[in-house]
């Protein structure tokens, strides 16, 4: 006991000691860490916060270049001549598809005089065109609710006059509603009203105008700085940064603020106070440590995010960060992963509703073609051919009615091409798309000998059944390889695989041609989107119907030569009937 109690006493007096020697060091040390955590997470934050806000602003871009390729179609498709001119009251059923499918909530049509002469929905603020106007946003009142709307102004001719086209989206919570995931963030907009910066959005409360922007914040956004960072922003409830929206002239027409609030998690508690004493009290030993782990805890995954907001804001939505711990910066990377999985579906989700709108209304469209121009077709055909037998005609007035016959015969394949994407699977039963397979390769194997194409079925489950319209499948499939078959006109390969998982069936198709070109891949199975010459662009545009009326997908996979189209089929359930 007594030699413990001396081990006691020396050990306390070097503590003492300890302590008395490096008291003055260690105050110094605590003071540089303490400054070097705080500025560098300050540091990392203001770039978190200001690479979201250009994100958000890049959506706003985004968002007008695409109404302004929407505009430009929709004009160039005339499908707006009818208000325009006065003849109708309502947008056509087309375009009201289109923008529903696309969220677009305003068209307005201008006249010469730049009055609007057609909206679709009752908005104050347009009434006149805003010709000349540098903003990429607009001001605009709904039932008297002040509003923001992003969009595209478009002129364009009709009969010698002059109109604009409108197209707008509005900025509220449907918007931008993904970012109240971030419980401790909030995103607020201010636009110009007048000579006052006034909010017209917070991620928070919705759309509201009842704040002005501070006038010594808008003198410091239009002195060229990037962004503004305030440690104790909005009253001292935040810790955020204001990031200027400039015109074309560099004048302030708003500002973006995004900001962590700082009653919740750890912005609030990271002050220079906290983080020295917790410093000093560890000593001088454990300064430098608690330094770097107190670094790597809050600096780390901000950067992450950082790079990961850049990315999204470049376009790959399927940035993911690592979430490490239970605290409120791995609830900020838990959130953030949440918002890109959501973008990405979302942004799959919109390709392939917008692909399944085409289709529709192509079919739409066939319909009433065949209705309305087979009966007259098969009239001209029947005369033409009774015409061709007559005697009295000499041998060059029989060549044109042959001409006559075989442009008849040529538009009546045509409307049967478009009434392929109006069927719906007319004999549901099960089958082996190997033996669909099979039988198109014989129907093309004379072609593709005489040109020198080789084609070969490799059959990895051959007993891989699945339920459809036998003749539907035989068409998706016979599609792909006549399109290889025009790709490998100088002769080549062409295989098919066929494998077969717990969930699908797939047919894998590759030829060593020269591919599909990389400007046209995003639109491959749009119908009329073809890079042949003669080619009508509804041979991939098929495929994909087919595939969808059956539950199933077709993808395009270009490798470094050669193209690969893939169709992949449920697996069929029903194993009780006979395969077709």
């Amino acid at each position: 006991m007594r030699s413990f109690g001396r081990f006691r006493s020396i050990r306390l007096k070097m503590i003492i000691a300890f302590m008395l020697v490096s008291v003055a060091p260690m105050l110094v040390a605590t003071e540089l860490a303490t400054q070097l955590v705080v500025n560098t997470f300050e540091s990392s934050l203001q770039v978190w916060l200001y690479e979201t806000s250009r994100f958000f602003f890049g959506n706003m871009l985004d968002e007008r270049r695409e109404a302004m390729g929407i505009a430009d179609s929709i004009i160039e498709q005339g499908s707006i001549d009818t208000v325009a001119d006065g003849s109708a009251t309502a947008l056509p059923s087309s375009v009201q598809k289109l923008m529903d499918a696309l969220g677009y909530d305003v068209l307005v049509v201008y006249g010469a005089d730049k009055k609007a002469v057609f909206a679709s929905r009752q908005v104050s603020g347009l009434e006149e065109a805003p010709i000349g106007a540098e903003a990429n946003l607009y001001t605009v009142r709904i039932n008297g609710r002040p509003m923001l709307m992003a969009g595209a102004l478009r002129p364009f001719e009709r009969s010698g006059s002059r109109f604009y086209l409108m197209l707008g989206i509005f900025i509220d919570e449907n918007y931008i509603g993904n970012i109240n995931a971030l419980k401790s963030f909030e995103m607020r907009l201010y636009y110009r009203q007048g000579d006052s910066l006034v909010q017209f959005y917070s991620s928070a409360l919705g759309a509201q105008v009842d704040r002005p922007l501070r006038p010594a914040l808008a003198e410091a956004l239009v002195k060229g700085e990037p962004y503004v960072f305030r440690r104790a922003a909005e009253g001292g409830r935040f810790m955020g940064v204001y990031t200027p929206l400039l015109d074309g002239k560099q004048q302030l027409l708003g500002v973006i603020f995004c900001g962590l609030r700082s009653d919740i998690g750890i912005a609030g508690w990271v002050n220079r106070t906290n983080i020295f004493v917790a410093i000093f009290i560890v000593g001088s030993a454990l300064a430098v440590l608690g330094a770097l782990v107190l670094s790597r805890q809050l600096v780390r995954p901000l950067l992450k995010l950082a790079n990961g907001v850049r990315a999204v804001s470049a376009g790959d939505f399927e940035q993911q960060v690592t979430v490490a711990g239970r605290d409120e910066v791995a609830e900020l990377s838990d959130a953030f992963n949440k918002m890109t999985r959501e973008l990405s579906r979302l942004r799959d989700v919109e390709a392939r509703l917008r692909r399944q709108e085409r289709l529709s209304t192509l079919g739409e469209v066939a319909a009433g073609l065949a209705h309305e121009v087979r009966n007259p077709l098969g009239i001209i055909k029947t005369t033409a051919e009774l015409l061709q037998r007559s005697t009295s005609l000499n041998e060059a007035e029989v060549r044109r009615l042959g001409y006559v016959v075989e442009e008849v015969r040529r538009i009546d394949a045509l409307i049967r091409d478009f009434l392929s994407f109006a069927k719906t699977p007319q004999a549901a039963v099960l089958l082996k798309p190997a033996d669909v397979v099979e039988r198109a390769i014989a129907f093309v194997q004379q072609v593709a000998e005489r040109r020198g194409v080789t084609i070969s079925l490799i059959d990895d489950a051959p007993d891989a059944v699945v339920r459809g319209d036998p003749g539907q499948i035989y068409d998706a499939v016979l599609n792909l390889i006549l399109n290889a078959l025009d790709a490998l006109s100088g002769g080549g390969k062409l295989s098919i695989r066929q494998s077969q998982d717990s969930a699908s069936v797939k047919l894998v198709f590759t030829d060593n041609g020269p591919g599909v070109p990389a400007d046209i891949t995003p639109r491959l199975f749009d119908p009329f989107v073809t890079s042949k010459a003669t080619g009508t662009g509804l041979g991939l545009a098929k495929v994909f119907a087919v595939m969808e009326t059956h539950g199933g997908a077709v993808a395009y996979k270009g490798g470094p030569t050669g193209a690969v189209f893939e169709l992949n089929f449920p697996t069929a359930t029903e194993h009780d009937a006979a395969p077709a």
